[in-house]
């Protein structure tokens, strides 16, 4: 599975080879508009913060979990369009949104986007049944609600650690969210996605 990475201009390229626009002399034949498989649209993003998206994109493909379409759109270190924070994800019907508010190009960075799309994959992956069999074994009682329950204790919270824990291909430690243990991840791991974790390393549990 590979991801389809659109720049502005590439989304530009796509809506004129679909003969969307006018055009002045003689009418040609209107290509085909490209057929794009789980298209990722990125937003001017910088190369760097760009690599480290396509690095995380790359962890889901090797896990074979598939993302939905994504729009993920980069504002510099304005933290308004993520509430405050330095990443922000939301679902539009069948497409997840990512907001990018910071510049820093470290391991914080590498680990919020990785979060972020993680939100993505369990918002269109994880079914009901899998949901209330997360919520019965880590105990949270709120899955989305942060005015009734502190972030940490958010089971969607929970959920975006826990896939981005076992996807990370170096060790990281889980220290926003309780219930932390290497077993524990694991077994939440597994309770969302019904399989191993593709890396979950243990050297940095708890």
């Amino acid at each position: 599975m590979t991801h389809r990475l659109l720049t502005r201009s590439s989304l530009t390229i796509a809506v004129l080879a679909g003969g969307l626009l006018p055009s002045a002399g003689p009418e040609l034949p209107a290509k085909a508009a490209p057929v794009v498989s789980d298209p990722v649209a990125l937003s001017a993003l910088p190369d760097d913060i760009e690599a480290m998206v396509v690095w995380a994109l790359d962890l889901f493909d090797e896990a074979e979990m598939e993302l939905p379409p994504l729009v993920i759109n980069h504002h510099g270190e304005d933290t308004e369009p993520c509430n405050g924070r330095i990443g922000l994800h939301r679902t539009t019907a069948a497409r997840s949104v990512v907001e990018l508010c910071t510049d820093d190009v470290g391991f914080p960075t590498q680990a919020m986007i990785l979060h972020e799309l993680a939100h993505a994959w369990v918002d269109h992956n994880v079914d009901e049944e899998r949901r209330l069999a997360f919520q019965e074994l880590r105990g949270y009682e709120y899955w989305h609600d942060y005015d009734e329950a502190r972030w940490h204790e958010n089971g969607t919270e929970q959920a975006a650690e826990i896939i981005a824990w076992g996807l990370f291909d170096r060790p990281m430690a889980m220290l926003r969210i309780h219930q932390n243990s290497c077993d524990e991840l694991e077994a939440g791991y597994r309770t969302l996605t019904e399989t191993a974790p593709l890396h979950g390393f243990r050297d940095k549990c708890g």
